[in-house]
């Protein structure tokens, strides 16, 4: 309806330009649609003893995030 929406998910106050640590990286590394990278950064993680990546994220794993992510959509 010509209205921009943004998910709350995506911000912390406290990080820099207010998103959250890591996730510029994180949404750069995933090599897939923009709705399949909302599905994973919010979805559980096995490799990240079951938190979101947004979770995951805002706990200081960036690094670990990032490394799942290039993963992501390779065979």
């Amino acid at each position: 309806r010509g209205v921009y929406r943004f998910p709350a998910w995506q911000f912390d106050p406290d990080g820099d330009n207010g998103v959250v640590e890591g996730l510029p990286e994180a949404i750069r590394a995933l090599d897939v649609s923009p709705i399949a990278k909302v599905s994973w950064l919010t979805s559980p993680h096995a490799g990240l003893d079951g938190e979101t990546p947004v979770q995951a994220l805002r706990s200081g794993n960036v690094s670990q995030v990032i490394r799942l992510a290039r993963a992501v959509g390779l065979s």
